[in-house]
C-alpha cells in the first residue's frame, strides 16, 4: 500500500525555521506501526502540532525502512533484534522516537545489559536559551508475553 503523504507536516516546521521555545511531546503505545497507524499518526501530528513523538510496539524490524514516512522529522530507533526463547523473537517490542528536524537533537546511547528486558532509547534536545533535554523512550515488557515465555521480573 502507498505511504501517506506527508508534504504538509513539512511546510509547517522546516530545516530552516529556528528550534520552537515551547515543544509539544506525545508518547503514545502504537501496538504496530502500520500504513493504517501511520496515517491516523500523521494526522494528528498535524492537527495537535506534536514536535516529539515517543511511540512504544512498534514492531519494527531492522529490514523495515521507514525513511521518508515521517517527512520533517529525524527518526531514532530501537528495534527488538535480541532473540528471548530458544533462538526465537517475541513478537511486539521497539521504540522510535521522532524530532522535528528544526529542533536540535541527537541520540545518547546508554549500555545496556543482555539480561535487561527493559527497551530504553535516549534522545537529547536543544531549545532556544535552555539546557539540553533528555527525553527517555522506555518500555517495559509483561512478565509473561504472549507466547507464553518467562521473563524475569524486573530489578
Amino acid at each position: 500500500p502507498p505511504v501517506p503523504s506527508t508534504s504538509s507536516l513539512s511546510q509547517a516546521h522546516s530545516n530552516t525555521t529556528p528550534p520552537p521555545n515551547n515543544i509539544n511531546v506525545l508518547s503514545l503505545n502504537i501496538r504496530s506501526l502500520t500504513v493504517s497507524t501511520t496515517a491516523q499518526l500523521l494526522k494528528g501530528i498535524e492537527t495537535h502540532n506534536i514536535d516529539v513523538l515517543l511511540l512504544q510496539e512498534t514492531f519494527l524490524r531492522p529490514s523495515k525502512d521507514i525513511t521518508g514516512v515521517f517527512t520533517g522529522f529525524k527518526a531514532y530507533r530501537r528495534d527488538r533484534t535480541r532473540p528471548v526463547k530458544r533462538g526465537k523473537q517475541i513478537s511486539g517490542g521497539g521504540l522510535v522516537t521522532l524530532v522535528r528536524e528544526s529542533i536540535p537533537s541527537k541520540q545518547i546511547e546508554v549500555p545496556q545489559k543482555p539480561s535487561d528486558v527493559t527497551e530504553r532509547l535516549d534522545v537529547e534536545i536543544s531549545l532556544p536559551n535552555r539546557k539540553p533535554y533528555r527525553l527517555v523512550n522506555l518500555y517495559l515488557p509483561p512478565t509473561t508475553g504472549r507466547d507464553g515465555d518467562d521473563r524475569p521480573p524486573p530489578a
